[in-house]
């Protein structure tokens, strides 16, 4: 039996489930590409096959900027209201994060329901071209303490790691599954480093196998990023030990606003 068909046995075999797009995915995780997975990630994220033009926010004036966050905070709301449908193993992730605003919301002045909704417009912002306004939300997220974040830190994000979502939605269309599979067996790999950090104790392995997938294509772009706007990126990327058959892309570097 080759090993294509036993990781497929392994990963969708009696107790393990049965849908394909799962089984495509887990398969990534075990470094093997099958015809079903561009399809089954596409499908894991709800991202259209086809691109869809760039809609940058329009900022440029008083009324517009106040229409965008009116727009922002009503999606932000469905967002938070929504939680439990989101599948399992990401909805723990974003329980999670809503946890760490709750504890840390008094560092912010505000309740942890405001901080959180707050912490979800940023990052929209940021993944549709904008930039963030108030880091503390984002950092009592990730359960950092908002003091430790020093604006030189923000300015930095905002001009250098910006990553819309068109970029991403591009990356999970257009990276090589050759690549995805080779980073989603190495983020499985490493997958018990960010158990914790991600409120993922409980996920069992199947869970961490599809989680690993359906984080590499991104994984692949932020490399490329890194890649390409940094100089020092090189020793960078040779620390994290990656394959050495991965060809972490070349992308162009965004503007760097005044």
């Amino acid at each position: 039996m080759s090993a294509f068909y036993r990781a497929l046995a392994k990963v969708a075999g009696p107790g393990r489930g049965r849908n394909a797009d799962v089984a495509a995915r887990r398969l990534a995780a075990h470094g093997l590409a099958s015809r079903r997975l561009r399809g089954a990630l596409l499908r894991g994220l709800t991202i259209a096959e086809v691109g869809q033009p760039e809609a940058p926010l329009d900022l440029t004036t008083d009324e517009s900027t106040d229409a965008v966050f009116e727009r922002l905070e009503e999606v932000a709301r469905g967002m938070a209201a929504s939680i439990d449908q989101i599948p399992l193993p990401m909805r723990r992730v974003v329980e999670k994060f809503r946890r760490n605003v709750y504890q840390g919301a008094s560092g912010v002045g505000e309740s942890g329901e405001v901080v959180f909704r707050s912490g979800i417009v940023n990052f929209l912002l940021l993944l549709l071209g904008g930039e963030i306004y108030d880091a503390r939300p984002m950092a009592a997220m990730l359960g950092v303490d908002a003091a430790e974040i020093e604006p030189d830190a923000v300015d930095f994000i905002n001009q250098r790691l910006r990553i819309t979502m068109w970029e991403v939605d591009e990356a999970y269309r257009s990276a090589p599954l050759h690549q995805v599979v080779l980073l989603a067996r190495w983020l499985r790999e490493r997958a018990y480093l960010a158990v914790s950090f991600l409120g993922l104790e409980t996920a069992t392995e199947s869970q961490l196998d599809d989680l690993a997938a359906l984080f590499a294509p991104y994984a692949w772009h932020i490399l490329g990023v890194i890649s390409s706007r940094f100089d020092d990126a090189e020793q960078f990327v040779a620390r994290l030990e990656l394959p050495v058959v991965l060809a972490v892309p070349e992308l162009s570097a965004p503007p760097i606003s005044a």
